[in-house]
């Protein structure tokens, strides 16, 4: 009997090198290619993001980013997940962005669910930004206008009467779900 092949590892420095024309994100070294999003997606994505943005600004609290940025939450085997929309605290970023990935998780992770989407690996992905740092996971789902938020507290689902909100990191910012496109 021969030993079962074990799959090789690719690390975040070698999936960067390949230069792929696609979204893509790398799971405890397997590298997995994500499907272009959807209009509802994206126009979720860019007010949730917008409004952010602007409060952040306002406040000086940090840096919003949405685009599908790379966070290396886990070297060995690597990890690298891309919200589509997160904040930074101000005091973690030492002027300008890393023109690279971040090393380390966003503070706050912000998920746009598509139809093709798995609350199984919604989940998963919320526990890997937790495990390496965030301070919360917001999952959105425009088709059934919910929200799950995941955080060290718990997990708990907000209606399309719900408000999005972290009082530690952005006092003050709230964003109805009922707002959302």
């Amino acid at each position: 009997m021969r030993p079962e092949a074990r799959r090789r590892e690719t690390t975040i420095e070698e999936a960067a090198r390949l230069r792929l024309d696609a979204r893509w994100e790398l799971v405890d070294g397997e590298l997995r290619v994500l499907s272009p999003v959807g209009m509802i997606h994206a126009e979720v994505v860019t007010r949730v993001a917008s409004r952010l943005d602007a409060f952040v600004r306002r406040k000086r609290l940090g840096k919003v980013f949405s685009g599908d940025p790379g966070f290396v939450l886990r070297r060995g085997p690597d990890t690298l997940r891309a919200p589509d929309v997160c904040f930074v605290r101000a005091d973690r970023m030492s002027g300008r962005p890393p023109r690279g990935f971040f090393d380390g998780a966003p503070d706050l992770a912000i998920e746009v669910m598509s139809p093709e989407d798995r609350w199984t690996e919604v989940a998963r992905k919320a526990r890997q930004f937790l495990r390496a740092g965030s301070r919360a996971v917001w999952a959105i789902d425009p088709d059934r206008k919910t929200a799950r938020i995941y955080s060290a507290a718990g997990t708990c689902t907000i209606d399309e009467d719900g408000i999005l909100e972290e009082a530690t990191l952005l006092p003050g910012f709230r964003l109805r779900l009922r707002d959302l496109p």
